[in-house]
């Protein structure tokens, strides 16, 4: 399913579909192992070190919280909005069990409250 609004850009309702169940709780173990996976987080880790401690962020979309520990370290108020009700489920359990502080809520990237 496509967005009206922007042809050839999948709708957050079909990214909410293809990323629940087993996909979502999965997703970090299966990712995790591939080369890119590590480099995206050195650059996400490097692009916001220049932040001052306690900027916010907008991370969309969060999916399983996965940058959750470069927030807390750095001092950032996170915030974190995705379409997939499942992929909020991980992220919350992963800030929960690092002991991050971060916002979530559930939300299309095209209609940001």
């Amino acid at each position: 399913m496509t967005d009206r609004r922007n042809p050839g850009v999948k709708s957050a309702a079909s990214a909410a579909k293809r990323f629940r169940g087993e996909r979502a709780k999965g997703y970090d173990a299966r990712r995790s192992v591939r080369p890119h996976w590590a480099a995206e987080h050195a650059a996400v880790e490097a692009m916001l070190e220049g932040f001052p401690k306690g900027a916010s962020v907008l991370d969309v979309p969060v999916g399983t919280g996965r940058y959750c520990t470069i927030y807390k370290t750095l001092g950032l108020v996170a915030f974190g909005i995705d379409s997939s009700e499942d992929m909020l489920v991980e992220a919350r359990a992963k800030i929960a069990e690092t002991g991050t502080r971060m916002e979530l809520m559930r939300g299309d990237v095209m209609a940001i409250p």
